[in-house]
């Protein structure tokens, strides 16, 4: 399959409620270095002002377009809903309290190829406001056994708006794990993702900001994944799984063991977690 030289990429947002952020997370998007793009905004039933922000958004602004929810429909379902509007050959998507680096759309197209089935990034982690940590990734090629383990390939990555539709669409079902979820399909139908190791994205986990990866009441969104791919899963896969699902649950255990159930894949992973406290993702 051959595209044009600069293809349409459509970034989808999906928001509600955050007047006080989703101006950041637009300007991100237009503020890309890459400027064949389109931004397609789902507001999922907002009460507060959001609204008028974004009409005002589109109003002055021609290659955004906005769908408005009237009754609140979850995040998966407003995330689908920008896809099959997009008219991209690629779409990468954006959440309402994380922003873009500039250059997040150009690089990966550069290091884009037709046979990763989709392309990723590192990020960076922001926990405490104006302080952001590089979090990296030793892994580049994104195989089915490793995205087993956990999700390598973050919350967000750049793929074919045809393979992603193909794939069936964000699982409206999960509660959480949404992302991990089509990623994993992804990999199954297409083969191997790929990150690469330069942060492009910031992941805001300022203290006290409710997200689905901080939202404990997200554990049955966790352990409906585990039940959808366990048929896959070796033992170790399982293992890795199930320590994960004991932290968010819990988060007792002692070091040792973290390093008896640990597996050596996701080992140094599950230490962070274990240090500062667990987080869904």
């Amino acid at each position: 399959m051959s595209f044009p030289p600069s293809p349409l990429v459509s970034i989808y947002i999906t928001t509600k409620n955050r007047e006080d952020l989703i101006l950041r997370a637009v300007n991100s998007a237009l503020a890309q270095t890459y400027t064949n793009i389109e931004i397609i905004i789902v507001d999922d039933a907002s009460t507060d002002s959001t609204r008028h922000i974004l009409e005002e958004l589109k109003n002055n602004f021609n290659n955004i377009s906005i769908i408005t929810h009237t009754k609140s429909k979850g995040a998966c379902a407003s995330r689908n809903a920008a896809i099959l509007k997009a008219k991209g050959k690629y779409v990468t998507g954006l959440d309402d309290d994380d922003y873009f680096l500039p250059e997040r759309v150009s690089t990966l197209l550069e290091h884009n190829k037709e046979t990763y089935s989709f392309i990723c990034s590192d990020q960076y982690i922001c926990l405490k406001e104006g302080v952001l940590s590089h979090k990296k990734s030793t892994i580049n090629t994104l195989t089915l056994n490793e995205m087993l383990y956990s999700n390598f390939a973050t919350n967000q990555v750049l793929v074919e708006r045809e393979k992603i539709i193909a794939a069936g669409l964000f699982d409206e079902e999960l509660s959480s794990c949404q992302d991990y979820d089509m990623w994993l399909r992804l990999v199954i139908k297409y083969g191997p993702g790929f990150r690469i190791q330069i942060p492009l994205i910031v992941f805001d986990q300022t203290p006290g900001r409710e997200r689905i990866s901080t939202n404990k009441s997200k554990i049955p969104g966790f352990e409906l994944f585990i039940e959808k791919h366990q048929h896959i899963m070796k033992k170790p896969h399982m293992r890795a799984q199930q320590l994960r699902l004991t932290l968010a649950k819990n988060n007792k255990l002692s070091f040792l063991e973290i390093l008896k159930y640990s597996s050596y894949r996701t080992l140094l992973r599950d230490i962070r977690i274990w240090l500062r406290g667990y987080y869904l993702k």
